[in-house]
Parts: C-alpha cells; structure tokens; sequence
C-alpha cells in the first residue's frame, strides 16, 4: 500500500453554560496509507449520496469493490456510472501552493485553474473515455486547502465553459469522526459566471485550533491568531 503524510484537519467544539464557557479543539485522524484514506473519504461520500440523492431520487451508488491505487478507486453499481475515482486537493508542487500552507490564504483563481489543469483534466486524459463512466470526488486532507464556496463555484464555472469530462464531480468536507457533506460540481443546475469574474478574490481559511475563547459582557466568542 502507498504511503502518504497525514493531512491536519480538525474541527471546534464550543460549549456556554450560564457558569462557563468551553471550546475544545479535536483533531480528525486521517489514515497515513493511501487505500484507507481514499476509504475514509469514499465510504462517506458514498453514504451522504445515497441519503441525500443529489442527482435525483433514482441515482444511488452500491459499492462492488475498492481497489488498489494502480486502478480506479471503486468499482460502482450506479445509474449514471460504472466508477468512483477520488482526487486529492493538495497544491504543494506549486509555490503559491506551499505559501498557501502556510497561511492558509489562497487565490481562488489561481487554486481552480490548478484543480481543473492539474487535477480533473488530467485524470480524464489518463482514463479516456472510462472517465464518461466515473463520478470524481475531489477532497482536501489539510484545513490549508478546504474549498470554500468560491472555489467550488469556480471549478462549476469552469467545468460548464470547458465541458464535463466525467459522469459527475463532487467535493466531500468531513468533520470529525461522524459529520461530512457534499457539494455537487457537476452537473450542476444554476448557470454561474464566467471564470473570469473569479480573478481577484481570495478565500481565507483559518486554523481553529489557534482559537481562543472568551466570554464578558457582549457574551461568548472565538477569537484567531492569523
């Protein structure tokens, strides 16, 4: 099985009694081999689909196998697709990507340019014409590269001017042990913007376990060192 580093995500826990107030900081624990991380994304995304039906009350996914990282991640019995392929959002080859890093600040036209270029381009051309029969589900495994609304709007934008090489793309956030969602790409039923109208913004993502908590007067809040 491949090795990778463990990604560094987490999420808060606030709790405000008349008495006190609490937060308390809880790391995810991500599995450091490749084939039980793409699980721990997978399994959940599988099971969110299938609760919500984003794609209609009559597109569900029933996993018949996962495999290797040499092949396609899942082999599906769905009805818009044969596979389930997973992609990591981890921009660390590029400069702006390692700055990113470190700041948790990025350039939301440059990161989707990078995620359609290097991500989801490249994986229809690896697979041809299988990738017409592969839903792609892209994820982040550090709280750096978290899309946010933005991103995910961009990369919608972008795959309706350049075209949707795959059966579907979503983008799964998981919190905690327990909690994920998801976020439909593609298709998608609003018309959005061109991707130029994304040049310039930049989304900001914060480390919460830097997070502070007070309370006085005004009540209880969270305060960041940026």
């Amino acid at each position: 099985m491949a090795k990778r580093k463990s990604g560094d995500m987490g999420f808060g826990r606030v709790t405000v009694t008349p008495e006190e107030a609490k937060f308390e900081y809880a790391s995810t624990k991500l599995p450091e081999v490749k084939e039980p991380l793409e699980a721990f994304y997978g399994d959940r995304f599988i099971a969110k689909f299938n609760e919500q039906r984003p794609l209609g009350d009559g597109v569900q996914i029933i996993v018949k196998k996962q495999n290797d990282t040499s092949d396609l991640d899942y082999e599906i019995d769905c009805q818009i697709a044969d596979y389930l392929e997973l992609a990591e959002l981890t921009p660390l080859s590029e400069p702006w990507g390692r700055e990113t890093f470190k700041t948790g600040s990025a350039n939301i036209y440059e990161f989707g340019k990078w995620a359609w270029q290097s991500v989801i381009d490249a994986k229809a051309k690896k697979y041809g014409d299988i990738s017409r029969q592969t839903i792609l589900l892209l994820y982040a495994t550090h709280w750096q590269f978290m899309a946010n609304e933005g991103l995910l709007d961009l990369l919608r934008s972008t795959l309706q001017k350049q075209g949707n090489p795959f059966a579907a793309v979503a983008y799964i956030m998981v919190i905690g042990e327990t909690e994920s969602f998801i976020s439909m790409i593609a298709p998608y039923g609003k018309r959005m913007r061109t991707p130029q109208h994304f040049r310039g913004q930049i989304q900001h993502n914060i480390d919460i376990a830097t997070s502070t908590l007070k309370k006085d007067s005004r009540g209880a809040y969270l305060t960041v060192d940026l």
